[in-house]
């Protein structure tokens, strides 16, 4: 049922009823889910509603995401540097880590895709 209620995945409002479900419903697991938002940017990098379902999702998970993050973003920003779903992503997770204190030491390549963003505000 709740991919189903996905594979329509233009309006925002049908992601949040999606994600009303799950809060409901312990059918399924949030690693599951965040594996399901992977799926679906794979599918398409411009899908906005699943980079901002997995920004709502990842913050509930124990593990430190950041660098796992910024190689999806380097991958969909290479694909399609104009999408501005990745950058809005990008964002949203190096201004994530920097509110909760973390220091963020990222390698060169990263650091392009920073300079980048900045760029082009």
């Amino acid at each position: 049922m709740f991919n189903e209620i996905s594979d329509f995945f233009g309006p925002v409002h049908c992601w949040d009823y999606r994600r009303f479900l799950l809060d409901k419903s312990k059918e399924v697991t949030l690693e599951e889910e965040i594996e399901f938002t992977t799926e679906k940017i794979s599918s398409n990098f411009s899908n906005f509603s699943s980079w901002h379902l997995r920004s709502k999702l990842l913050p509930n998970t124990k593990n430190d995401f950041l660098l796992s993050e910024l190689d999806l973003v380097k991958n969909a920003a290479y694909t399609d540097p104009n999408d501005q779903s990745v950058w809005f992503y990008h964002r949203w997770l190096l201004n994530y880590h920097l509110s909760k204190g973390k220091q963020i030491k990222i390698c060169t390549l990263h650091y392009v895709f920073i300079d980048a963003f900045n760029s082009a505000m």
